[in-house]
């Protein structure tokens, strides 16, 4: 039997089973997760405005 693929969903779904005993085992995976949302979301607003035809320069 292969192990399961690690993923931020894997992460979170084994956390979600024991959030009642142990709500920090949600926290990081969660906070990760949260993280590199945001890294996409700041490096593809920065390539818009950079390849934006209506840029001010």
């Amino acid at each position: 039997m292969n192990p399961p693929m690690p993923s931020f969903g894997n992460m979170l779904a084994a956390a979600g089973e024991n959030i009642l005993g142990f709500p920090w085992l949600l926290y990081f995976p969660a906070g990760i997760f949260a993280i590199t949302l945001l890294s996409f979301l700041f490096v593809a607003d920065g390539l818009q405005e950079a390849f934006s035809p209506k840029g001010g320069m």
